[in-house]
């Protein structure tokens, strides 16, 4: 039930931004800003969730030319992977001091 809450609050979302990028380009301008790239985060975070962007189509282009932009890096890391989140691995160890991600 909360869960499927969530799931339409974020489809709504998603609607609202694929109507937004009908015009094609970026958010603010015909140029990427920063206001691509925070949102690009919480596009990101949907399809790790399991959100298919393909059913937003303005969205999932979009999001593959902020991909495709020179230096950008969208690599996915798991929030528990050691190499990337040193303080999970200390937690397992039994260690509770924080060091920061």
């Amino acid at each position: 039930m909360i869960a499927d809450y969530h799931r339409r609050r974020a489809e709504t979302a998603l609607d609202t931004l694929d109507t937004h990028l009908v015009k094609g380009g970026y958010l603010c301008t015909v140029e990427p800003t920063i206001a691509d790239l925070f949102c690009f985060g919480d596009v990101a975070f949907a399809e790790l969730c399991g959100f298919d962007l393909n059913g937003w189509t303005n969205v999932a282009g979009w999001a593959e030319k902020l991909r495709s932009l020179r230096g950008f890096n969208s690599q996915r890391l798991s929030l528990f992977d050691q190499r990337a989140c040193p303080v999970e691995r200390r937690f397992r160890l039994g260690r509770r001091k924080a060091l920061g991600c």
